[in-house]
């Protein structure tokens, strides 16, 4: 009840700022964050928002209960802003100590990043440009499905929404690049072991005599 009290309150520029900012650790929103952005941001990206089913496989591997975490750690302040945006700064944990044991109980312990970004106000809303933003990542994902690793981590690259995920997409490309490339040894060294058997069952016996 307080929550759908508190959406119905008005809301300064600068609140409407800081719930976006809080609200959107990156290209996915859990639903906590649903309902700090509900009647903040660009109603086209709201929409988007409440129709998405699939996380990908980086929220699959930490789940939503490790997200909402991120989220949770998550402050935010106000640098300045006029009637097209504002310039905010969010706090975040440095999640690429965690990459290879995901740990959530460990994620409020990390250390501080600090992400300066600008929210655009349209409409005394907040669009962020998620659709393009989330199409860099659908795209380098697609290099991904294809074995195109270094073009996957350069599609990564250009997004430029602060997302604190974005180093376990990286770490993700890297993990399956390795994860291909040690199935691809194995293949190779039980296909040179086969031959090799099959090279000395063919090789004549050797009965231990020598010519004189």
């Amino acid at each position: 009840m307080f929550l759908l009290i508190a959406c119905t309150l008005p809301k300064t520029p600068e609140e409407v700022a800081l719930r976006a900012c809080r609200g959107v650790p990156g290209l996915d929103v859990d639903a906590a964050g649903q309902a700090l952005l509900v009647d903040v941001i660009d109603p086209e990206e709201w929409a988007l928002w409440r129709a998405d089913t699939d996380y990908g496989p980086v929220i699959e591997r930490i789940g939503l209960g490790g997200y909402g975490t991120v989220r949770a750690n998550v402050t935010c302040r106000l640098e300045s802003i006029d009637e097209d945006g504002a310039d905010v700064v969010r706090t975040e944990p440095d999640l690429d100590l965690l990459l290879d044991v995901w740990d959530v109980g460990k994620v409020s312990d990390q250390p501080r990043l600090e992400r300066a970004f600008r929210l655009e106000f349209q409409d005394d809303r907040v669009h962020l440009g998620i659709a393009e933003q989330r199409a860099l990542r659908d795209e380098a994902w697609a290099h991904v499905e294809h074995e195109r690793w270094d073009e996957a981590q350069a599609g990564l690259a250009l997004i430029e929404l602060p997302d604190p995920m974005l180093p376990l997409w990286r770490h993700e490309v890297e993990r399956r690049r390795e994860a291909l490339e040690e199935e691809q040894r194995s293949e190779e060294f039980l296909r040179e072991l086969e031959e090799s058997l099959e090279e000395s069952l063919e090789a004549p016996p050797d009965d231990g005599l020598s010519a004189d």
